[in-house]
């Protein structure tokens, strides 16, 4: 507690033994490993006591010249880390001890010897933001020579520093013999000392020899949230992990003896402990603001798959966060009273926890939902609004030639679905996109703007009708960035556009003038945009601004071509895994896609000295590893539809890269032949690459 140590017998809740701090000093902290327990009070004190046979017995006390903001105790391997293991003969541990300490005015962290408290090491932060929290983490490897020992620093701003306890020269061992009979023939010494005989004769016996140090190597620093980090350790399935609470909590483990994050499906995690019974095996309880959540973690590196029966066929999706829901729309197939089948198509909205049905909107008869989307209008404080494109489909019609726009609104956490607002179109609306919180519909073959304004004079706002831009056969995909919207064409490949704040109006910058069947685009960067056709391609077009004439700045090049062999239908940006900051850089921007074969798969943008580098790589490996059937990957992968086949050119092949990691010794080496990089580099490199997902 705030003011006492106390000792409490486990099995019968007996207080044993009470310690208080001398001149009524604050305990600000205490962590324990083994039967080591180390405390700091306020006056800049370190305290060391070890419990033996039911009392406290202080080991060590060390003045500190700062105050003390974090502590941590090398985890025992021996016994439960999170037990404390009294009267044991050799400190329960079978690894030496070290303890840190992290300090509020010098912003260093010590690394200090158990139970001498002697400092070992001092390391400098490099940074004006004061450690929060400390751990001792053990990263496993496939052998011993890939595990490495790890000191983690929670900083307050929400980063998280990283140390390899590299191990000394020389182990630290107890006092020999010698230091026994020096310790006795300098008893009638400490008689005069303030502290008791037995207090000071215990510490010169347990003081370990002065040794080597340990060092503190590869400082790394990665950002994992915004606020304070408090680091717990937990083991599931006898795997040590950490738990980072912050306000983006994460797990941090370890993967061929390096550090790796996922993040956690909660908003908030305050502060974490183990929890464990009979009924509930590795569980954890978790505080937030206002809940105590107990549940488990899955396993982490995995992609985790969770199937919810619908009963009905889902077309679209996208997730209300403020109202903690999913708007899904889906199609059911019913039986009439004659017993034909009639269609039937709904907006419902699902929990996005337990998927629970909490309301739901019916389409008209012959009215097909096509598109979805969460929008933020500029006139609008709600954010819980969503847009629904549909149309009319009739079977006399070769294209839908009607349709609406529908505007509702969740309530009361999505049990209530409110229409808001309604708009009649003159044909399918296929795709809805937001833009400056304005609403971009494609309709047919317009690409239409709308507002979200008054209809009239003092008259409720509603969706307005501002520019639109023909020229199109169909527009099936739309992506904005800023002012800038890309289009993806039934047959005409992709357009750029943009739109001008002070005219309101849409306006064609650029078009790729290849005739490419699209199904899915995306930007890349405000210059370069990824298209997938209908053969199973992906193309980069980019953005020639610095050409000379007006005929080439209107014409998109074509920059990579590449043969997926699987047919995109959806782009989202994001991952697999969690990228986090590394030393300042930014993660590599990476997209999701999803093929109508249930696939999922990561386009991942690369530096120009990076992807050179893989090239060579990749070309490398075409001649190890062979195709299938003697198949040719550069054959494969090259792009190819009804009009033209070409190499492919500016994308690196993922999974052929990623087989290096699985080759023989052998292998490897004639792979890294004239690259100037040796195995175990180039293997780190790729396993940095393969972490991405």
């Amino acid at each position: 507690t705030l003011r006492a140590l106390r000792l409490i017998d486990a099995a019968t809740l007996t207080l044993l033994d009470t310690w208080a701090p001398p001149d009524c000093a604050d305990i600000s902290m205490a962590t324990v490993s083994g039967d080591y327990l180390l405390l700091a009070t306020s006056g800049k004190s370190l305290r060391l006591f070890a419990a033996r046979q039911g009392k406290w017995e202080q080991l060590s006390e060390r003045q500190t010249e700062t105050e003390v903001a974090c502590i941590a105790l090398r985890e025992c391997t021996a016994v439960d880390p999170h037990a404390m293991d009294t009267d044991a003969t050799d400190g329960g541990c079978d690894t030496p001890l070290y303890a840190a300490a992290g300090m509020w005015t010098s912003l260093t962290v010590e690394l200090i010897a158990v139970p001498s408290l002697q400092v070992l090491r001092t390391e400098a932060l490099g940074s004006e933001v004061i450690p929060r929290s400390l751990l001792f983490y053990k990263a496993e490897g496939k052998d011993a020579k890939e595990a490495k020992e790890y000191l983690l620093c929670a900083l307050g701003d929400g980063q998280l520093m990283s140390f390899v306890l590299a191990p000394p020269t020389e182990m630290l061992v107890d006092a020999d013999a010698d230091a026994l009979t020096a310790a006795l023939s300098a008893a009638p010494a400490l008689a005069d000392s303030a502290a008791p005989p037995s207090a000071q004769l215990n510490a010169q016996l347990n003081a370990p020899a002065p040794l080597t140090a340990p060092l503190l190597t590869e400082r790394k620093l990665v950002a994992l949230g915004t606020q304070p980090i408090s680091l717990v350790s937990f083991w599931v399935g006898g795997v040590q992990s950490v738990f980072a609470c912050s306000d983006r909590p994460a797990i941090v483990h370890s993967g061929s003896g390096s550090l790796l994050y996922s993040s956690v499906n909660l908003d908030v995690a305050a502060h974490m402990t183990p929890f464990a019974s009979e009924s509930m095996v590795d569980c954890l309880a978790i505080a937030a603001e206002d809940a105590l959540i107990i549940g488990t973690i899955d396993e982490v590196r995995k992609l985790h798959i969770r199937t919810v029966p619908l009963g009905e066929q889902p077309r679209r999706i996208c997730h209300v966060e403020a109202a903690r829901a999913f708007a899904v729309l889906t199609t059911s197939i019913e039986s009439s009273p004659v017993g034909d089948e009639v269609e039937q198509q709904f907006v419902r909205v699902l929990d996005d926890q337990t998927f629970e049905r909490l309301s739901e909107f019916a389409l008209a008869p012959q009215e097909s939902a096509c598109s979805l989307l969460r929008i933020d209008f500029e006139n609008s404080a709600s954010a819980t609004t969503i847009v629904v494109g549909t149309a009319y489909i009739y079977a006399h019609e070769p294209e839908p030639s009607s349709g609406r726009l529908l505007v509702l609104e969740l309530q009361d956490r999505g049990r209530i679905l409110e229409l808001r607002h309604e708009v009649r179109t003159h044909g399918a609306v296929y795709e809805l996109e937001s833009l400056r919180g304005k609403l971009l519909a494609g309709v047919n073959n317009k690409l239409q703007l709308f507002s979200w304004s008054p209809l009239a004079a003092g008259a409720a706002n509603g969706l307005v009708l501002r520019h639109e831009h023909c020229g199109h056969i169909l527009v099936l995909y739309i992506q904005s960035r800023g002012d800038f919207i890309l289009v993806g064409d039934l047959m005409k490949s992709i357009a750029l556009l943009q739109y001008s704040a002070s005219t309101g109006e849409l306006t064609e910058l650029a078009r790729d003038y290849n005739a490419s069947w699209m199904t899915s685009v995306c930007f890349l960067d405000d210059d370069t945009m990824l298209g997938a056709e209908n053969c199973f391609n992906l193309f980069v077009a980019r953005k020639n601004s610095e050409a000379a004439t007006d005929e080439e700045r209107q014409r998109l090049d074509i920059v990579g071509e590449f043969h997926l062999g699987e047919f995109v239908n959806r782009f989202r940006r994001g991952g697999l895994a969690m990228q986090v900051s590394e030393g300042g850089a930014k993660p590599l921007p990476s997209l999701l896609f999803g093929t109508i074969n249930g696939v999922l798969g990561l386009v991942v943008s690369l530096p120009e000295t990076q992807h050179a580098f893989l090239a060579k790589v990749q070309t490398n490996m075409t001649k190890v590893i062979k195709g299938v059937g003697g198949l040719s990957h550069r054959e494969y992968r090259s792009f190819c539809n009804e009009r033209k086949t070409a190499e492919s050119t500016g994308f690196i092949d993922g999974d052929l890269v990623e087989a290096f990691l699985s080759l023989s010794d052998a292998e490897k080496s004639e792979v890294v032949n004239g690259l100037d990089v040796s195995a175990e580099e180039l293997t780190r490199q790729i396993e940095e690459l393969a972490r991405l997902h």
